[in-house]
């Protein structure tokens, strides 16, 4: 039988480690502690409504007296994971409130900032190469006139997600004593010598690049 873990106890452990009385002890300290702490949070919480406008004025005055300070602490939070999320959420709020000021914007930043625009995308397209697979195989049917407005942009992810999990996961080996890699394919093709295919769920496959390739734009019609 097991010793009770809690310091200068010898009694046998019958639960999680710890006697009986131990166990016990436990329990009300660990609620007593919880509830203490909830407490605090809900007395900071109507602390805090009763003596709002009084710490919004002295927050004002602290950034005003403290511009450089105030930035250096913003740039900082922002590079955390909950200042990425918020500033992701408030770009996105902005551009649904006002698009035409958020394209100016937009437009504005990458004209003064294009390396770091460029490293944020390079960065993004190697943290997704499947949602980059498929948005540029999306511009490239966009400009062939082959996405039709039913296509389900989710279910056509799905398969460049698959591509992407085969080229990475198990490298495309085939058995053969060789790798290979595997592609998104149409179907019928979107240029094909005798009929074009659309970009759509239904006319996609994945198969492998050799496959892909050697079809040259070819469709059987029967």
């Amino acid at each position: 039988m097991k010793v009770c873990i809690e310091h200068n106890c010898f009694n046998d452990a019958t639960f999680r480690g710890r006697c009986k009385s131990c166990q016990t002890a436990f329990r009300k300290e660990y609620r007593s502690r919880y509830h203490v702490i909830a407490q605090e949070k809900k007395d900071a919480k109507a602390y805090y409504a009763k003596t709002k406008e009084k710490s919004n004025a002295t927050s004002k005055l602290w950034r005003e007296n403290n511009i450089e300070r105030n930035k250096e602490l913003k740039l900082a939070w922002y590079k955390t994971d909950k200042g990425k999320a918020y500033q992701a959420k408030a770009y996105r709020k902005y551009q649904a409130a006002a698009p035409e000021k958020y394209r100016k914007w937009s437009r504005e930043y990458r004209a003064k900032n294009p390396e770091a625009c460029r490293e944020r995308i390079e960065s993004w397209r190697k943290r997704n190469p499947d949602k980059n697979a498929a948005k540029s195989q999306k511009y490239r049917c966009a400009k062939l006139n082959a996405i039709p407005s039913w296509a389900n942009d989710k279910e056509i992810l799905n398969f460049y997600q698959k591509a992407a999990w085969l080229n990475n996961a198990t490298r495309g080996f085939s058995g053969l004593g060789y790798f290979q890699k595997w592609h998104v394919d149409h179907v019928v093709p979107l240029q094909g010598k005798l009929v074009c295919g659309l970009h759509t769920q239904d006319n996609l496959q994945v198969i492998t690049a050799k496959a892909n390739l050697s079809k040259h734009n070819e469709f059987n019609v029967i």
